[in-house]
């Protein structure tokens, strides 16, 4: 049962594949770039910015930007957002666009289900030729740039 649990864990492991998403602190203040049902928590047309850099001063630091902008139907029980996100660290230069719906639902006399959905298409490029190697020829840092589009449903 050992040796099958540490053939799973590396199967896993070798086949997995991670997510890159922004950083961001305050989320309680930007909690729209992240959740989408987060949009009905106000109640009239709002939106924010923010900038975030980290360890000025040095080459490649991770340096974080976006912009939301939300709008009320007039029924105000739906919203409908625009999200733009930059994020550069090192060489990884990532951009997001994501469009975001938010419905609320009345479940009692009291109480509500606010649901959200977001679509977000992912801008990412990876410039290989900005690495310093040693071997010049290695085939790995030798393609250049590498672009991808690539999207993606939150909820």
């Amino acid at each position: 049962m050992k040796k099958l649990s540490i053939i799973g864990f590396l199967f896993i492991c070798v086949l997995g594949l991670s997510q890159n998403q922004f950083h961001m602190n305050q989320y309680v203040l930007h909690s729209t770039f992240i959740n989408p049902a987060a949009l009905k928590i106000q109640t009239n047309i709002n939106g924010a910015i923010f900038h975030r850099s980290q360890w000025t001063g040095l080459e490649g630091a991770p340096v974080t930007q976006g912009i939301n902008i939300n709008y009320p139907f007039k029924n105000h029980k739906s919203f409908l957002g625009v999200t733009l996100i930059q994020d550069k660290i090192a060489i990884n230069n990532n951009k997001e666009i994501s469009c975001v719906y938010s419905h609320k639902f009345k479940t009692g006399k009291n109480s509500h289900l606010i649901f959200g959905l977001g679509a977000t298409l992912g801008f990412y490029k990876a410039d290989f030729n900005q690495i310093n190697v040693n071997d010049p020829n290695d085939p790995v840092f030798n393609a250049g740039p590498t672009n991808s589009i690539l999207p993606n449903v939150k909820f």
